[in-house]
């Protein structure tokens, strides 16, 4: 939930994002349910605002990935190959939708599992050892790119975590 939250959505009530259906949807306005739309200039309240929630419906990648490697139940509505491969890979497949697909209310009323947590520590694992390994080819690119830079560096990088 992303009620601790500092960002708010702009000029916009939050009644506009509550669904209203006299109990047919299931997805009434209930006394403990906040629904917000994170808005924001600032990347880290943002990101906080996004790990706070219990369920989050996104439309872009980027939202998707974050909510997905902060553990938090995602539904993407990206139908797009860099998202369903993403969500695949986060054991969340199946999570994947068009925004009009008739499945979506029966999903959510049933409800939204978090992403697996031994794929998310894999998917970081793996973001990471990438970031490194990228990190170090800079740096061979930069060092062997002059004779004096290859006499005065070393040959690798030292990076946190080393």
């Amino acid at each position: 939930r992303a009620e601790r939250s500092q960002i708010t959505p702009p000029n916009i009530p939050a009644s506009s994002f509550r669904q209203a259906s006299g109990g047919q949807t299931g997805l009434e306005q209930r006394e403990t349910e906040k629904i917000e739309v994170p808005y924001g200039e600032n990347l880290d309240d943002i990101s906080r605002a996004i790990g706070e929630c219990s369920l989050v419906f996104s439309m872009k990648l980027h939202t998707t990935l974050a909510a997905v490697m902060y553990e938090v139940p995602t539904i993407s509505l990206n139908p797009v190959v860099k998202a369903r491969a993403f969500m695949r890979a986060a054991g969340c497949g199946d999570l994947v939708l068009a925004h009009d697909d008739r499945r979506l209310l029966a999903l959510i009323e049933t409800g939204v599992a978090p992403p697996p947590a031994d794929n998310v520590a894999r998917l970081r694992a793996d973001a990471s050892q990438t970031m490194r390994d990228l990190a170090q080819r800079l740096w061979k690119d930069f060092r062997d790119s002059t004779p004096a830079r290859m006499r005065a560096l070393p040959a690798a990088a030292t990076l946190p975590g080393d």
